[in-house]
């Protein structure tokens, strides 16, 4: 069953819709959770996205307007242009992000959303807003076992004053077989030729490889609850993932056939350097959609699927 991906037609009460054992408000009136809010001119989201002469990094396709991933965040522990990790947007209230990337000494993260590039606040109308963490209460940092966290933000998002930001969707079903695509975003902390910090959103095209191959990478962290993803073009999972100010915690997103983006994974770990044969873990998202992430998220509202 999905979450924001509940079906348009209207019960009495009119916002209030019957999710497995909870009553949980949905927004019918606005777009739905998962839409770019910008056409795409191509199937493919990491083809014919970079402008040239703009933003291409180590495989990785630069991002021309936030408007095509509407749901990234970046994620801080200080209200300035330092990110410590990324993280999608999946209701008016929530961010899904990595327990990982959640350090226990601090109480209040800021989450930016409806950005672009990190260097300046004027060129995407983005918003900052303080967060309080929910970590999985079975988080394990040795093995990053249920390496999946929650950030409740202190005011939910107007998607009416904010048109340009938008949900991504979930679905307890959402596991992505060996041999599909998805695609990561993230603001990388490395540059061209490991150069000076580059502020644009970037995304890379990764294929899923089978539990089996995720096991030989990974043996002691590969797990039920997690997936693996490996580059498909040379040094394309470096958008980048290896760094301390890389986008641990961003999505791993899978575009389903109607169109509509899911969120399949959260970026949770890898060996230095990316390496081809290994790629990057992340954590298996639909593991936890039924349980943790319904659990904490009673007061969301959360945007129909499409």
């Amino acid at each position: 069953m999905h979450a924001g991906f509940l079906h348009r037609r209207l019960q009495p009460p009119a916002d209030l819709k019957l999710f497995g054992r909870y009553t949980v408000r949905v927004l019918d009136l606005l777009p739905g959770c998962g839409i770019p809010q910008i056409s795409n001119t191509t199937s493919d989201p990491t083809r014919n996205l970079t402008q040239p002469g703009s933003d291409r990094i180590l495989g990785g396709s630069g991002v021309p307007v936030q408007r095509r991933y509407p749901w990234m965040a970046w994620i801080g522990a200080f209200p300035y242009r330092v990110s410590y990790c990324g993280g999608s947007l999946i209701n008016d209230r929530y961010v899904l992000t990595a327990a990982s990337c959640i350090d226990p000494s601090y109480q209040t993260y800021f989450v930016t959303l409806g950005d672009f590039n990190r260097s300046t606040w004027s060129d995407s109308h983005s918003i900052q807003i303080p967060a309080s963490p929910i970590v999985h209460p079975q988080y394990n940092s040795s093995d990053r076992n249920n390496d999946i966290a929650l950030l409740k933000l202190k005011t939910p998002v107007d998607f009416k004053a904010f048109s340009h930001i938008r949900p991504v969707c979930l679905s307890s079903s959402g596991i992505p077989t060996p041999g599909q695509f998805v695609t990561i975003a993230g603001w990388s902390g490395i540059g061209v030729n490991h150069g000076t910090p580059e502020n644009k959103l970037k995304v890379a095209k990764m294929r899923v490889v089978s539990q089996e191959t995720c096991k030989v990478s990974y043996p002691v962290h590969g797990t039920n609850n997690t997936i693996c993803v490996q580059p498909v073009a040379e040094n394309s999972c470096k958008v980048s993932l290896e760094t301390e100010d890389g986008d641990f915690g961003g999505p791993l997103v899978y575009r389903t056939p109607a169109g509509y983006y899911q969120n399949v994974g959260i970026n949770s770990y890898t060996k230095t350097g990316c390496l081809p044969n290994s790629g990057i873990m992340a954590t298996k998202t639909a593991n936890y959609v039924d349980n943790f992430i319904k659990d904490n998220t009673q007061d969301a509202q959360w945007c129909p699927t499409g």
